[in-house]
């Protein structure tokens, strides 16, 4: 045989430099990678990482900036109360029926579907509100001024009638979810119904020292 003819074999001093082994190589890695999204769409698709983004998101999801628009009266005893809120930086409206009786609320936050509307939030979410709002409509113990021109209350002792006129002084003594009492030189009297509503825009707070609050 002629020895130019004759073609020099290949070798392979390692073994994992051959074909087969870079397949296999190769297949190895679409494994490892396959193992890896699996993994990935078993973590995000679980309810364990669904719970704590939804936690963490309601934690962006808190009321801030309850503003009172206006309270109107209905029908009886009823009074609707007109609010505006903030979650985030967006603001909401809302309003709450009949507060002090059989309290309903509706907001176009909880329809909004760029919050997460858990009923676990919006249940909570209706709670603190109503909570906040009926604290402001039940004003501190301590001394307030009448700013409006007139208005009449009746004394706990004897049920005589008096009216208030602007610039009285008055000290709150308790304050309940529907009537005011308070002391007006040395008498005990009540407030109710629109009285006891719109207290905070009739009467400002005073300190002892006769300066405001």
């Amino acid at each position: 045989m002629n020895s130019d003819t004759v073609r020099p074999s290949v070798h392979v001093d390692d073994p994992s430099l051959s074909t087969n082994a870079f397949d296999k190589h190769q297949d190895m890695v679409r494994q490892a990678l396959s193992r890896i999204g699996d993994i990935s769409k078993s973590v995000y698709g679980s309810s364990s990482l669904s719970n704590l983004k939804s936690v963490l998101s309601l934690k962006d999801q808190d009321v801030t900036k309850l503003r009172i628009k206006r309270a109107i009266k209905s029908e009886g005893l009823n009074y609707n109360v007109y609010i505006s809120f903030n979650i985030g930086d967006q603001e909401y409206w809302g309003v709450v029926k009949n507060i002090f009786t059989t309290p309903e609320i509706k907001s176009e936050a909880f329809s909004d579907k760029n919050l997460i509307l858990s009923t676990e939030w919006i249940v909570k979410t209706k709670g603190i509100i109503l909570k906040l709002l009926k604290r402001w409509f039940m004003p501190q113990f301590g001394k307030y001024r009448l700013l409006s021109d007139d208005i009449k209350c009746f004394s706990l002792e004897t049920g005589k009638m008096i009216h208030l006129k602007s610039g009285s002084e008055i000290e709150i003594l308790k304050s309940y979810d529907n009537q005011i009492i308070f002391n007006f030189e040395g008498e005990n009297y009540s407030l109710k119904g629109d009285d006891f509503v719109y207290f905070n825009w009739r009467f400002e707070q005073i300190l002892d020292d006769n300066k405001l609050i």
